[in-house]
């Protein structure tokens, strides 16, 4: 795979045979197994979680420049879509706008442990 930084957010690159490339995103693997890994699926614009070991086993890091390219492109458009980064006061663990519901009522991102502005007694 290949690694990018941008603005502070390290994000990996590759290919999977039969789905294109992926990218695997370090803080979108809150509530994913040991066993798992949950990668963004470029062509299908969807997350899905993958065994660790089939991954593993079948990516591919293509090096000519036309795959350098469109990883590029596919880390801008992910992190496009990824626009609020945060923790939960409560669990303290990372979340994003992306991955995680905003509630509707008071706007902040809901956590998978049900906490969220509307909670929050700061």
């Amino acid at each position: 795979m290949k690694r990018f930084v941008r603005n502070g957010s390290e994000v990996w690159v590759g290919v999977l045979p039969k789905l294109g490339i992926v990218v695997y995103d370090p803080q979108s693997q809150v509530e994913v197994p040991a066993d798992r890994v949950r990668l963004y699926i470029r062509d299908q614009e969807r997350m899905a979680n993958f065994a660790k070991e089939i991954v593993r086993d079948r990516l591919a890091e293509s090096a000519d420049g036309e795959d350098a390219g469109q990883f590029a492109e596919s880390v801008e458009f992910y992190l496009s879509l990824r626009r609020r980064y945060t923790h939960c006061f409560s669990c303290k663990k990372c979340l994003n706008s992306f991955d995680f519901e905003v509630c509707d009522k008071c706007r902040w991102i809901r956590c998978a442990c049900g906490a969220c502005g509307c909670k929050f007694h700061g």
